[in-house]
């Protein structure tokens, strides 16, 4: 599986700290004749684990987004792409158990997930847009127990039709933060 940050690199012709690759490398790369990428965002799905990934992994889901703007701003440092591109969330959303027995988030943490993620993008202003996948699950599949469940359960709703907490938590989302002895 490539992640996004060397998928950068391999597109945008970069070495692992993001300097343009020259010489014998760059041409066994494919690399001899790049042109800058003129572009007017960067589209990412930001999924993962709830929490902060460890840097050495090169996953970057919506709690480590930061580290996406940072290499895109290594890459136009380096004249490979636009400057300041702004990032677009287009599918996001958080797996339940029920009904995927796999997964360790409660619909209730769903709900409580998908406010607070909601939030954080809010008020990052790189991130400019904020999309929710899907609003059904998907319908359990034939076959093995694994099978079963290979589509996505991040709905709001589950494949039947009847409202998560996420539905609610959607339509009204509210995150509570603790500040000093009041809250925000």
């Amino acid at each position: 599986m490539l992640g996004p940050k060397r998928f950068l690199q391999q597109w945008l012709c970069l070495d692992k700290r993001f300097k343009r690759l020259r010489g014998a490398v760059a041409r066994a790369a494919g690399c001899k004749s790049f042109k800058k990428v003129s572009a007017n965002g960067f589209a990412h799905h930001p999924y993962g684990p709830a929490g902060t990934v460890p840097a050495r992994k090169d996953i970057i889901n919506i709690s480590v987004i930061r580290r996406l703007a940072t290499a895109l701003d290594k890459a136009a440092r380096a004249g490979r792409i636009t400057r300041g591109l702004g990032i677009y969330n287009t599918e996001f959303g958080f797996q339940t158990n029920p009904p995927d027995p796999f997964i360790s988030t409660s619909p209730a943490r769903q709900a409580e997930l998908l406010n607070e993620k909601e939030e954080y993008s809010y008020r990052y202003p790189r991130l400019k847009s904020y999309s929710q996948y899907l609003l059904f699950d998907d319908a359990a599949r034939a076959g093995s127990s694994a099978l079963r469940w290979a589509g996505f359960q991040t709905g709001l709703r589950n494949a039947g039709g009847l409202v998560k907490p996420s539905y609610e938590a959607y339509r009204l989302p509210i995150v509570v933060h603790k500040r000093g002895s009041g809250v925000l």
